[in-house]
């Protein structure tokens, strides 16, 4: 959470777009 920003406002798009779900994925923020 503390490594970028941008995590933060696509932690509330990861739900509307796949493709930010991805990110997370490969963040390992959702597991």
């Amino acid at each position: 959470m503390e490594n970028n920003d941008d995590k933060d406002k696509t932690f509330t798009n990861q739900e509307k777009s796949p493709i930010f779900r991805q990110s997370f994925f490969h963040s390992g923020y959702i597991q």
